[in-house]
């Protein structure tokens, strides 16, 4: 017979355990950026943890909002949609800020790499993270890469607007709402050796990939 405590887990689980690491990963993501504060070249003014999103880090020129999620292996890969439902909450609270800002989700998950750009999908989330990396690092573009990111503004901004109107009633033109798509801002730097820590980027940090 197993010991009572495998019995236990086994048949009432244990989600106390996976709200409690879901909390510690955004501790450990807020305790990384404090640590920054210490550095100079970061021109960090102040890290706000559960404030407006679960952590703003606000430099001496901008204001970063950093949404911080976990997801399990077993739920599988994040797509371009379910980013949306996290973007256009953003958005909408990033309007309480009258100085410049940016926009972010971290993750410990993986981006999709498999949905196909077709009118009826949103596209294939790491192809977008990684032309909003490209915009945002000032790189050139190739003519495919330039096509893909109109593609997903035109696919998107749409979205973004009724969205941001229909839930929030909060109204925007197609301009402003390109702007907040390409303010949304990829850093697939990893800073942090311990893989146990949450790397800083924004979106995700690996695709999906066919084995």
């Amino acid at each position: 017979m197993p010991p009572l405590k495998e019995r236990v887990l086994r048949e009432f689980g244990d989600q106390g355990a996976d709200t409690i690491e879901r909390y510690w990963a955004q501790i450990e993501y807020t305790a990384f950026w404090c640590i920054r504060l210490l550095l100079p070249s970061e021109r960090l003014q102040s890290v706000i943890a559960e404030g407006i999103e679960d952590v703003v880090v606000v430099r001496e020129v901008l204001v970063e909002l950093r949404q911080v999620k976990t997801r399990d292996e077993s739920v599988g890969s994040w797509t371009t949609a379910e980013l949306l439902d996290i973007l256009v909450a953003q958005y909408s609270r990033g309007m309480a800020f009258s100085t410049p800002h940016s926009y972010h989700l971290v993750s410990n998950g993986v981006a999709d790499n498999r949905i196909e750009m077709r009118p009826t999908t949103y596209g294939p989330l790491y192809r977008l993270k990684h032309l909003l990396e490209l915009h945002r690092a000032g790189e050139s573009l190739s003519d495919t890469e330039r096509a893909d990111l109109d593609w997903f503004i035109n696919r998107l901004c749409p979205v973004i607007q009724e969205r941001l109107e229909n839930d929030y009633r909060q109204s925007i033109d197609t301009a402003e709402a390109r702007a907040l798509l390409l303010n949304t801002c990829p850093d697939s730097r990893r800073r942090l050796e311990d893989p146990g820590l949450l790397a800083p980027s924004a979106l995700l940090l690996k695709a999906d990939r066919e084995p």
